[in-house]
């Protein structure tokens, strides 16, 4: 079994709160793995860079790949619940009293249906 990045009660939070984190909340929450200063990011980005293109990059790779083939299975079947779920919920009136209020800048009003 993969391991959650965040819990079913933070992932829950997230979806329907829709609130904005910062990067320290981020960094909490497993979403990221490091958060620096924006006056020291591209110094940081090209460290970063720099000891990774020194490692072992073909290990690198074949970690990288089994890495995400341990989440294939279970991540092709949550994509696909989430395709049918997206399809379905498309197709309804608050998706489209969504669609109306984003485009007309307003708060939407939804009726479940």
């Amino acid at each position: 079994m993969v391991p959650a990045v965040i819990g079913l009660a933070k992932a829950s939070e997230a979806v329907f709160l829709d609130e904005v984190l910062d990067a320290r909340q981020a960094l909490e929450l497993g979403l990221v793995t490091m958060v620096v200063p924006e006056s020291e990011f591209e110094q940081k980005v090209e460290e970063t860079a720099k000891k990774l293109k020194q490692g072992a990059t073909k290990a690198y790779a074949a970690a990288k790949t089994l890495l995400n083939q341990s989440m294939l299975p279970l991540l092709e079947i949550q994509l696909e619940r989430e395709r049918q779920a997206i399809t379905s919920i498309g197709k309804t009136k608050d998706a489209q009293e969504g669609l109306a209020a984003f485009l007309e800048k307003r708060r939407p009003t939804y009726s479940g249906k």
